[in-house]
């Protein structure tokens, strides 16, 4: 008998504990820089905050850091220096190890369909333009701590982007039309590259590329560790030694130019130790 009191007792005491307790909300993603270890109730849609990742973009001729004043020999004997560079990268995917793909993630809005009507959606694509004084380009968010086999990205914007209405795309935004115009129009889109190189005692170059058969997959091999719960730096080398090799500024045409860098880009990017 004393023991079915007790039991009744105990019950009452759990059942009134629990109708006094209050549920901690929070976000209880462990991949998410707010991850809460105290919540045990989900918190609002979108209350999770994750990582960005920065891409750390820097030139170098081989081993050495150069800028708008370096001159550099190439391998036909001219001497270089880049006066000017813009170039889109975009749709970036961190690579796991088993071959899988990671995107990044990163809204906008543009206007998708009918010229005179287009229907403005949010598209969720990451893009970066970079420029030849190197530095720091947001990429997008990543959802997912771990360690990745290297990075893909494409060269270029896809075609869907490509001819998309921009008018409600933010100035931060860097698909964004700003004075250095690497948007064309909706017939062509953006120069996916704009490229000034001064060629010592040999007429200057002004290279544009531009157009959907240009757009190619860029695809960089290495170690990556994203596992902090902190916002991540994707440090990149350029090597324009890799970049312009066997290319001839005062002979080649800008076609044979373009298909060149093109064809070189791959070998010239790669990841580099922080």
């Amino acid at each position: 008998m004393k023991l079915n009191r007790l039991f009744v007792f105990v019950f009452i005491l759990i059942i009134s504990s629990d109708s006094c307790y209050k549920h901690e909300e929070g976000c209880r993603d462990v991949n998410a820089l707010n991850y809460d270890v105290m919540a045990d109730k989900d918190c609002e849609e979108n209350c999770c905050k994750y990582p960005n990742v920065s891409l750390d973009f820097k030139l170098y001729f081989d081993t050495v850091r150069i800028d708008t004043n370096t001159f550099f020999a190439n391998d036909l004997g001219d001497s270089l220096r880049i006066r000017l560079l813009r170039m889109y990268f975009s749709n970036f995917a961190m690579i796991k190890n088993n071959a899988e793909f990671l995107p990044m993630h990163k809204l906008q809005t543009l206007g998708i369909g009918n010229d005179s009507i287009p229907v403005f959606k949010s598209i969720d694509y990451t893009s970066v333009k970079v420029n030849e004084k190197g530095g720091s380009f947001g990429i997008g968010i990543l959802n997912k701590m771990a360690k990745f086999g290297g990075v893909d990205f494409s060269f270029g914007i896809d075609s869907t982007i490509n001819h998309a209405n921009i008018s409600k795309i933010t100035t931060s935004n860097y698909l964004h039309q700003f004075s250095d115009s690497m948007y064309v129009n909706r017939d062509t889109g953006y120069y996916f590259l704009k490229l000034f190189v001064d060629v010592k005692n040999k007429p200057e170059r002004d290279i544009e590329i531009f157009g959907d058969k240009y757009l190619t997959r860029i695809n960089l091999k290495g170690q990556i560790d994203f596992e902090e719960r902190k916002n991540h730096i994707l440090p990149i080398k350029f090597d324009l030694k890799k970049w312009m090799h066997n290319i001839d500024f005062s002979v080649e045409s800008n076609d044979e130019i373009a298909n060149s860098l093109i064809l070189n880009l791959n070998s010239a990017l790669e990841i580099r130790e922080k």
